[in-house]
């Protein structure tokens, strides 16, 4: 009977939470609202109109500061302090551009207020050149959100004191990994170093 126990034990937490409805810890953590967190940026009207599915006036989401991190290691250096603009708003959704101080980062989240989920977006934004030039600590730090998010990290995002809010992985369809993160990382910031003339001491450029 002992070696049945954890049997058992599994049949009657299945059982209190598909017949009694009492949700467990990870079907409590697919189910909640990630974006709940983020309710006081916002007017509790456009909140309800955008869970409706509805568009709504977003405008206070313009100009927050916003840091961008990867869970459980806290904010990506360079990411700390992203200003958040919005993009456009349709069917509940909120399409936000993050950038940079120095204007050379470009991160594009979507607010998913009807499914209560961020969704991240690979395919878009990236290094930018415009006043300034994207500098090494640029590359390393848009480098490592990219192919940390890509290798099935949780991008998290804090907006002042409120609660950090984790993103849902969207993996572009037409993109795969041939190397790990750090690999990839790594890989970026010596590609950007040779460009410049100044390869690592010790390196060679690596097999792309």
């Amino acid at each position: 009977m002992s070696k049945d126990l954890v049997i058992i034990e599994e049949l009657a937490r299945i059982y209190i939470r598909d017949e009694l409805g009492v949700p467990d810890a990870r079907s409590l953590h697919q189910t909640r609202d990630r974006l709940a967190p983020w309710d006081p940026l916002l007017p509790a009207a456009s909140l309800d109109f955008l869970r409706s599915g509805q568009s709504a006036d977003v405008s206070r989401l313009d100009s927050q500061s916003v840091s961008v991190g990867l869970w459980p290691d806290g904010p990506i250096p360079g990411l700390e302090r992203m200003t958040m603009h919005v993009d456009a708003v349709d069917g509940g959704i909120v399409r936000t551009v993050l950038i940079n101080e120095r204007k050379t980062i470009l991160l594009v989240f979507f607010l998913d207020y009807k499914s209560g989920r961020i969704h991240t977006n690979l395919e878009n934004g990236g290094l930018f050149s415009g006043e300034q030039e994207p500098d090494e600590t640029d590359v390393r730090a848009y480098a490592t959100f990219f192919y940390k998010v890509f290798g099935n990290g949780v991008a998290e995002l804090r907006c002042g004191d409120l609660e950090p809010v984790d993103c849902e992985i969207v993996i572009p369809v037409n993109m795969m990994m041939t190397k790990s993160p750090d690999e990839a990382i790594a890989d970026s910031v010596e590609a950007f170093r040779l460009r410049l003339g100044c390869p690592i001491q010790g390196q060679g450029s690596r097999d792309r």
